[in-house]
């Protein structure tokens, strides 16, 4: 088991990898009109700054940067499982309920590996 705690940091780099590849994939056709008046811009802007974030929070010793990447992520996620929650539950939820999650994970996290 010692083994495989090593492999923590990797484990973390790997989530923040995954992350931000992620967000940028499922909000990058929103940014790419460049539409300033679509409230989408600006909720997809949030998704892709947050989850920069925390990658490059993660190169910081005190994890601040990580952190309010974080909580922007959780709040934005969170918001946007608000809006889209009468639809019942269905994948864009549990997307959104995955993404607060790992957002209020870097928020809570004491280290910054």
């Amino acid at each position: 088991m010692k083994f495989l705690q090593k492999l923590s940091p990797l484990a973390w780099w790997l989530l923040r990898t995954s992350i931000l590849l992620f967000v940028v994939m499922r909000y990058i056709q929103s940014l790419k009109g460049l539409n300033i008046s679509s409230f989408m811009f600006y909720i997809s802007l949030l998704f892709v700054v947050s989850s920069l974030m925390i990658f490059v929070g993660g190169f910081y010793k005190k994890g601040v940067l990580a952190r309010v990447g974080g909580l922007i992520l959780c709040l934005i996620s969170g918001y946007q499982g608000f809006i889209n929650i009468h639809a019942g539950l269905d994948y864009n939820l549990s997307m959104f309920a995955l993404l607060a999650s790992i957002g209020l994970v870097f928020l809570t996290r004491k280290d910054n590996v």
